[in-house]
C-alpha cells in the first residue's frame, strides 16, 4: 500500500486531535502528504476555527518533520467530508459517540463514512504514542478479505499483523435442533475448521509480506464478538 495523501479530520479537541497525531505518524512513514480538515462538534462549534486548523497544520509539521496543508472548508456533513476524501489515499477520523436515537435513524458516522468514501477509512480511540505494533484483521474469505489484509501489511512494515476468521455456530446449531447425533457435529465442527485454517494460507501466502511478522488464528461464535475478544 501506497500513501500519498492523508486526510485528517478533527473537531479540534484533545480527543479529537488523536486523529492528527496517527495520522501525522503514518504520514512519516508512508512520506505522504497530511491533510487537515475541521469538522464541528454536534453540540460546538468554533467561531476561530480556520485559525486554529492552521495553527495545528504548523504544529503538526514542526513536530512530525512531514508537509501539512489545512483544507479551507469546514466539513458540516458526512456528504462534505466524503467528496473532500474523494483524491486523499487514506482518511483518518476520531471515534466519536452519538446519540442512540440519532444513530438509529441515521445510521453511526462511521459506518455511513465507508459506504461513502472511496478510500480507506481508520478510527482512532486512543492517544497515538507510537507506531502500530501489532494489527488484527478479521476476515471472511473473500475477496474484500484479501484487499483489506493487503491493506494492514503496508499500513506499517514493521508491525505484527493477524489473521482472524470466526467460524459462526448458526449451523452447528442448525443441525443440533435437527437432532443430529454428537458424531455428526464434530465431524462438522472439524470439518469447518480444517476448511478454516486452509483459507487462512490462501491470504498469507498471496501477500507480499514477510511471513514471520504474519500470524493467523481461528473461532468459534460470533464474528464481530469474538474479534472484539481476539
Amino acid at each position: 500500500m501506497n500513501l500519498n495523501s492523508i486526510l485528517a479530520v478533527s473537531d479540534l479537541s484533545p480527543a479529537g486531535n488523536h486523529a492528527i497525531d496517527r495520522a501525522a505518524m503514518l504520514a512519516v512513514e508512508h512520506d505522504a502528504v497530511l491533510r487537515l480538515m475541521y469538522a464541528a462538534a454536534p453540540d460546538h462549534s468554533l467561531v476561530d476555527a480556520a485559525a486554529r486548523l492552521r495553527q495545528m497544520a504548523e504544529q503538526t509539521s514542526q513536530r512530525f518533520g512531514v508537509t501539512v496543508q489545512a483544507v479551507s472548508r469546514t466539513a458540516e456533513a458526512i456528504e462534505q467530508l466524503a467528496e473532500e476524501a474523494r483524491f486523499d489515499d487514506l482518511l483518518v477520523i476520531s471515534h466519536r459517540r452519538e446519540p442512540l436515537l440519532s444513530a438509529f435513524f441515521r445510521g453511526a458516522r462511521t459506518e455511513r463514512l465507508t459506504r461513502l468514501c472511496r478510500c480507506p477509512v481508520l478510527v482512532t480511540k486512543l492517544e497515538a504514542k507510537k507506531r502500530y505494533g501489532r494489527i488484527l484483521v478479521a476476515v471472511d474469505f473473500t475477496d474484500t478479505s484479501k484487499a483489506l489484509a493487503n491493506l494492514a501489511f503496508g499500513l506499517d512494515p514493521d508491525a505484527e499483523v493477524e489473521l482472524f476468521h470466526a467460524i459462526n455456530t448458526r449451523d452447528e446449531a442448525k443441525l443440533r435442533s435437527a437432532e443430529a447425533t454428537e458424531h455428526a457435529i464434530k465431524a462438522y465442527r472439524d470439518r469447518t475448521r480444517f476448511q478454516a485454517h486452509e483459507r487462512m494460507s490462501w491470504l498469507t501466502d498471496s501477500s507480499d509480506a514477510r511471513r514471520n511478522r504474519v500470524m493467523s488464528a481461528v473461532g468459534r461464535g460470533d464474528p464481530a464478538r469474538q474479534a472484539a475478544v481476539q
